[in-house]
């Protein structure tokens, strides 16, 4: 078998494979592999912040990358709350490997898909670009990307605001 030889081939060949290509007037958009589930984190789940109550990521979730989105995060004491919003929030994308994960998450995070209204938290899809970076989104990712997020479920107080959207610098500051 012989090996690319195009720079297209080997952008094709390193690229995952749920990439989207336009290649002169075709588009090839392979599937995502079945059951593939992103997660964003935010308070007590962060790699730096996660206690040992908390469930086990090791080998069951790959962290892809820190990223910036759009919501508001507020100080409930012990942890934070991530509410919609405009302002920046600091989060962890990571990329699920074990399903049974999420199960473990719900559990931790208050979350009963049979009673969300009686719920802590809600898991729900967040919608967030594939790639940070445009020139990469257009050459190899599908445009948009849904992540897991776990949304407070109640109402918050407008005075436990976190400015800074970082549930890491916020702690700091209270020591």
């Amino acid at each position: 078998m012989r090996g690319p030889t195009s720079t297209l081939e080997k952008a094709r060949e390193g690229s995952p494979p749920s990439f989207q290509m336009l290649v002169g007037k075709r588009v090839m958009t392979p599937r995502a592999p079945e059951g593939e589930s992103y997660l964003l984190v935010y308070g007590t789940l962060l790699a730096s912040e996660r206690p040992k109550d908390a469930p086990d990521f090791a080998g069951r979730a790959e962290l892809v990358e820190a990223r910036t989105i759009r919501g508001e995060l507020h100080d409930l004491g012990e942890y934070p709350a991530f509410t919609p919003g405009a302002s920046p929030v600091r989060v962890e994308l990571y990329r699920i490997r074990d399903p049974g994960l999420l199960d473990e998450i719900d559990r931790y995070e208050g979350f009963d898909a049979a009673d969300p209204s009686g719920s802590l938290y809600v898991r729900t899809p967040f919608p967030l670009p594939r790639y940070r970076n445009s020139l990469r989104q257009l050459l190899f990712g599908r445009p948009i990307l849904h992540a897991w997020i776990y949304s407070y479920a109640r109402a918050v107080p407008p005075d436990r605001r976190i400015p800074s959207g970082s549930w890491e610098r916020h702690r700091r500051s209270r020591r």
